[in-house]
């Protein structure tokens, strides 16, 4: 393919891209870099619009004792409010929607703290700790030999 323009084409090196950089949302939010730049390494001025981070709707289950009577989940990322959990027997669960990213959270059990078994812990084993990601994009494709095919009219 002949390059007509007379300009080289190069394909980015690993690690390199040639998007303009983004301020994160925790840089827009603290009044970060917000300088106009083309390539230049500093983020653009956004004026008048706010970023909101990616947010995915997660379930968080605790299996306690028989005899809690409540249960709900505190998190860093709705500022430690309390959220109550629905009670299926000894399990306790509910959906609520996260940002992305690694946050800390523990649960109440009849009003004391309480972590749980099931989520890790974070380095002080004082709370658990859960992330949250994107699901994968595109989907993971099925292989050819489990889809099944339609007959042909």
């Amino acid at each position: 393919m002949a390059v007509t323009s007379g300009a080289e084409h190069t394909s980015p090196k690993f690690g390199e891209h040639r998007c303009q950089r983004l301020p994160t949302y925790q840089q827009h939010a603290a009044g970060g870099s917000n300088t106009k730049g083309s390539g230049s390494g500093k983020s653009p001025k956004l004026e008048g619009k706010s970023l909101r981070p990616v947010v995915m709707r997660v379930e968080f289950v605790f299996t306690g004792p028989a005899t809690s009577s409540s249960v709900s989940l505190r998190g860093a990322w709705n500022g430690w409010e309390a959220l109550a959990l629905r009670s299926e027997g000894v399990r306790w669960c509910t959906s609520t929607s996260v940002p992305v990213g690694v946050h800390e959270f523990y649960f109440e059990v009849d009003g004391s703290p309480m972590l749980s078994r099931e989520y890790a812990r974070n380095d002080a084993r004082t709370r658990n700790v859960r992330a949250v990601k994107l699901p994968r994009w595109p989907p993971k494709q099925p292989p050819v030999s489990d889809v099944k095919s339609s007959p042909r009219v």
